[in-house]
Order: structure tokens, then C-alpha cells, then sequence
């Protein structure tokens, strides 16, 4: 299963639950909606205090959580969490929200009980903000912590092992240039800045988690070029590059990793069509192969 976070013509935004049969098929299962918002984002947190065994014998969640962060009409950021069961219907549980934020915001995700938000506060600098998800489903706002005024903004974890363990990473620019700034996340929410680095002159970037103190970015550079890189995090946080790779001109993007080596970038290409692109990140970053789909906005 996976889920979606879209926002509907009406301007709500919806969260649709999908299966992924091993031919490939698509089935849509269950959806519901939140509020009015310009913006959504969505992540997963695992949901282990509910287990069973499958017919392999294998343990599994008997359903998954979710969590999404979306603009309120009076300019908020609202967290809210979601169940979806073995069927894919969705239950909506606990939320909480700030006051008023500026531009994009990022998510994500650590284990069963910790989120985290970037956002933009109200004098462009980038805000973190820890939330603490009960079992329950409620949310509880923990702590914040301010930085530098960047432009954009995306977030990923770069110590999976375990994934409760607080490091993150927020991949920004400022005044232009890429920068990945590393975070530890203690157990009260609080955040200690750690080391930071910065990369050339970008106009958008994205980041996700890649393997053990690796993440992986992708950014479209001034000549609208796509570039990606990976970055390696030593235990004190500091950062450094350790791989890049690049394909042609891009319009929007977006980015994933499948396994540990594995990325895959979405990008508009200079016609416009949607292409994916698959990338082995071993080691070096080595263009495997790519897919193109129709015009997309």
C-alpha cells in the first residue's frame, strides 16, 4: 500500500490509500479529507505497538500510520495523524498546530513518536519544530529551534539505525547556494545544531534518506540541470560530499531511494513530460536508466 496527499478542486486537501498488486495493478482503497490548505505534505511513521504474524510467519503492523502537515486558512501549519488498516481505510486521530508560517514546509519522521517540521517563520529563517505522536494518535507540540533565513527547504534522516535516534538533516539554500545543515533531536524534542556544509548556487533542491549517515539530494542547478549528490554524516554530525552526478535540463523535481543504493528522481523534462530517472548510489552516482510519461504541470 502506498498513500497519497493531494489537494482536491475545492481546495481540501485528501489523503487516498492505494494497493500495488505485484503485476503492477493500482487499486484505490480507502481516502478522507482535512481542511481548507495551499499546501500538504506526508510521511510515515511505523506503527509497531500493533503486530501479527502473516501467513509466512513473518511479524507485521495490522495497519500503517501516517502523518500529514498542511496551510490552515489563517496561514498555520496543522500536523494530523492517520491510521489505515489491512483494507486501506483511513481513521483520522489527534492534531496540533502553529501559529502563522511563510512560503514551503518539509516533514519527517522518526519511528513510532517523533516528528518533525521545518518551516519558514515569519522572517523567512528557517524554524524546526519536534511534535511527540502518542499511541493514541494524539500530537503534542515539544520544542522549536531558529536559524538562518533560507530559501528552500527539505528535510531528511541520516542515521536510520535505529530510526528513533534524532539525526536529521535540513538541505536549504542560502542566498542561492545549497546547504545541508546536520541536527541531533534529543528525547525531549530539543535540537543541538551540529556540522554543516555548503554546495554551489542551486534554484531548488530536494533530499531523502539514502543509507547509514548518507543522504541524497537533487537540485536544479542555474543552468536548469539536474544534479545529485550524496552526502556522508560522521558520528558528531559533521557533514561532507561524497558523490555527484548530473543529467539534463528540468523543470520541477522530486526524489526517493528504494533500498540503500537505489534513487530515483521524477523531474519535468525541457519538453515538459514527466521522467524518471534511476540512479545507483552505491558508491559513485551512476545513471542507470530513465522512463518518460506524458506533460505534466
Amino acid at each position: 500500500q502506498i498513500a497519497t496527499a493531494v489537494r482536491t478542486a475545492t481546495g481540501n486537501f485528501k489523503v487516498i490509500v492505494w494497493d500495488i498488486g505485484y503485476d503492477g495493478a493500482v487499486t484505490r482503497l480507502g481516502s478522507a479529507e482535512g481542511g481548507s490548505t495551499t499546501r500538504v505534505e506526508i510521511a510515515a511513521l511505523a506503527n509497531t505497538d500493533k503486530l501479527h504474524l502473516d501467513d509466512d510467519g513473518i511479524l507485521k503492523p495490522h495497519g500503517h500510520r501516517l502523518v500529514t502537515a498542511a496551510r490552515t486558512e489563517a496561514g498555520g501549519l496543522k500536523v494530523t495523524v492517520w491510521d489505515v488498516d489491512k483494507g486501506g481505510e483511513i481513521t483520522r486521530r489527534g492534531s496540533g498546530e502553529t501559529g502563522e508560517i511563510q512560503g514551503e514546509f518539509a516533514i519527517a519522521t522518526f519511528s513510532t513518536y517523533r516528528v518533525v517540521t521545518a518551516v519558514h517563520d515569519s522572517s523567512g529563517r528557517l524554524k524546526l519544530i519536534s511534535w511527540h505522536v502518542f499511541p493514541d494518535g494524539s500530537v503534542q507540540r515539544l520544542k522549536d529551534a531558529v536559524a538562518e533565513q533560507v530559501g528552500h527547504i527539505a528535510l531528511a534522516t541520516y542515521d536510520p539505525y535505529p530510526p528513533s535516534n534524532g539525526a536529521l538533516a535540513t538541505v536549504v539554500t542560502t542566498a542561492g547556494k545549497l546547504k545541508v545543515i546536520a541536527w541531533g533531536i534529543d528525547t525531549g524534542g530539543g535540537f543541538k545544531r551540529l556540522g554543516s556544509i555548503e554546495g554551489g548556487l542551486v534554484k531548488d533542491v530536494v533530499a531523502a534518506t539514502l543509507s547509514h549517515r548518507r543522504i541524497v539530494t537533487a537540485a536544479r542547478n542555474t543552468a536548469d540541470g539536474l544534479d545529485v549528490r550524496t552526502w556522508d554524516f560522521d558520528a558528531q554530525g559533521n557533514v561532507t560530499l561524497h558523490a555527484s552526478g548530473q543529467a539534463g535540463e528540468i523543470g520541477r523535481l522530486a526524489i526517493t531511494t528504494l533500498n540503500a543504493a537505489r534513487v530515483i528522481t521524477a523531474v519535468s523534462d525541457s519538453a515538459g513530460n514527466l521522467k524518471l530517472i534511476a540512479w545507483d548510489a552505491i558508491d559513485d552516482v551512476v545513471r542507470l536508466g530513465d522512463a518518460q510519461a506524458g506533460t505534466v504541470g
